[in-house]
């Protein structure tokens, strides 16, 4: 049985993924500032893992980006089906 993933995490995944690229930094700094695995962080890029709020605030802080905006997006791609 394939698990399904939850949209709004696959949302909030690809919204850091795309500051992250905006930012050039690699999966591995964020993995180094997060003091997780590479393979973990890619894990929540692709939305496979929910986030805490903890840590996706500790996520924006770095990027620079506002944790609330992000969650507004997320929700509003996952209610618009882009």
């Amino acid at each position: 049985m394939r698990k399904e993933f939850d949209p709004f995490d696959i949302a909030v995944g690809s919204i850091i993924k795309d500051a992250r690229k905006s930012k050039n930094l690699r999966a591995q700094d964020m993995a180094n500032y997060l003091g997780i695995y590479k393979s973990t962080y890619f894990y929540i890029e692709a939305g496979k893992v929910g986030l805490s709020l903890s840590r996706l605030i500790k996520i924006c802080t770095y990027l620079g980006i506002d944790y609330v905006d992000v969650m507004e997006r997320a929700r509003e791609i996952t209610k618009n089906g882009r």
